[in-house]
């Protein structure tokens, strides 16, 4: 995948010319890029394999540069790399490889990194259990990238996230013995702050009567929603179902042993009682919604009893079962459980 580019070089002294020639025929999948305004001529073996721009040499590279530099924004990615006793969150193209990765971290943060050429990195999916083990030429597969939220806002990005075997250090702040830079830093601050709001929601009479009254996991879920639904908007996160995934792998992408973000996510499943969910069944047997709709029946004025008219056809409803609130709740996909899955 050998590309040269030549700029400028004519007919008068044609040394170069003919040596970029002969590198481009040396490899099969070689590329040739002349620019020349007077003579920007290819031979005849090189057309398939070559451009000709006919622009000023610097004109040329100008309007290069600015195409590159679009097409590079495009494909940018997010990448969190955390390494022993650190880490940091940088921008670079998708698909670059580790060894690059670490270099452009240590340009953008001004952090210290200490590593080996035998560095490697394991690739985590956010929301997922793969994982892949990478070493410093090769990129993240794929198929583990995800889009991430931003730690500030609702903007996604496409976002890998490492583990390194390498030593941050000097980072913009410090948090709960982590070196960090200041991306990170605010993502991890933002996340601690949306699970202590969570967590408050959780703990309230209110919540803890309505969920310990649960007898399905529907039921229960649609009870932590309700709290989740309330806090999820003021951290740029939609109140929807789609709007908890989004919360689960923002999570995810800081849960890499701070302790403080471990103690808050497992006291949000303490609290919430998802961490005891799977002793319920999905939803409430069809014997228990029986007997419900007969208790409610039974205990009804003897008025309300009586059999009513049949309607008309024109005005017959689907029969609805009479069971109070979680039977007949809509139902609520219950997405897989992940290390980043908070109630």
């Amino acid at each position: 995948r050998v590309v040269c580019l030549e700029v400028g070089c004519g007919l008068t002294v044609p040394t170069v010319r003919r040596e970029l020639e002969k590198v481009v025929q040396k490899f099969p999948g070689g590329k040739l890029i002349r620019v020349n305004p007077e003579n920007p001529g290819l031979a005849k073996e090189l057309v398939p394999r070559g451009v000709s721009i006919p622009l000023p040499g610097a004109m040329a590279i100008e309007k290069l540069s600015k195409q590159v530099a679009a097409t590079d924004e495009m494909m940018q990615a997010t990448y969190i790399l955390w390494g022993v006793d650190g880490g940091c969150e940088v921008r670079a193209p998708f698909g670059t490889c580790l060894g690059r990765l670490l270099r452009l971290a240590q340009s953008q943060t001004g952090m210290k990194l200490e590593y080996t050429q035998d560095v490697t990195a394991e690739v985590k999916q956010v929301m997922g259990p793969k994982t892949q083990s990478i070493t410093a030429e090769r990129a993240a597969p794929m198929e583990l990238y995800q889009e991430v939220k931003l730690p500030e806002g609702s903007e996604m990005q496409v976002t890998a996230v490492m583990r390194v075997t390498a030593k941050f250090s000097n980072g913009h702040a410090t948090v709960g013995g982590f070196n960090l830079d200041a991306p990170l830093a605010k993502r991890v601050d933002q996340v601690c702050k949306l699970l202590d709001e969570v967590n408050v929601g959780f703990s309230q009479p209110e919540y803890q009567k309505a969920s310990e009254a649960c007898e399905d996991r529907r039921s229960l879920l649609k009870e932590t929603r309700n709290v989740q639904f309330k806090v999820l908007p003021k951290y740029g996160i939609e109140a929807t179902e789609k709007g908890t995934s989004i919360m689960a792998a923002w999570i995810g992408s800081v849960q890499q042993g701070i302790k403080d973000i471990e103690e808050k996510v497992a006291l949000s499943m303490h609290l919430s009682r998802v961490l005891y969910i799977s002793k319920l069944p999905l939803v409430k047997s069809k014997a228990t919604l029986a007997e419900e709709e007969a208790s409610t029946r039974s205990q009804s004025p003897p008025e309300t009893r009586a059999t009513p008219s049949p309607p008309k056809a024109a005005e017959r409803q689907p029969l609805l079962p009479l069971a109070p609130g979680p039977a007949a709740a809509p139902g609520i996909k219950m997405a897989a459980p992940t290390q980043a899955t908070t109630a």
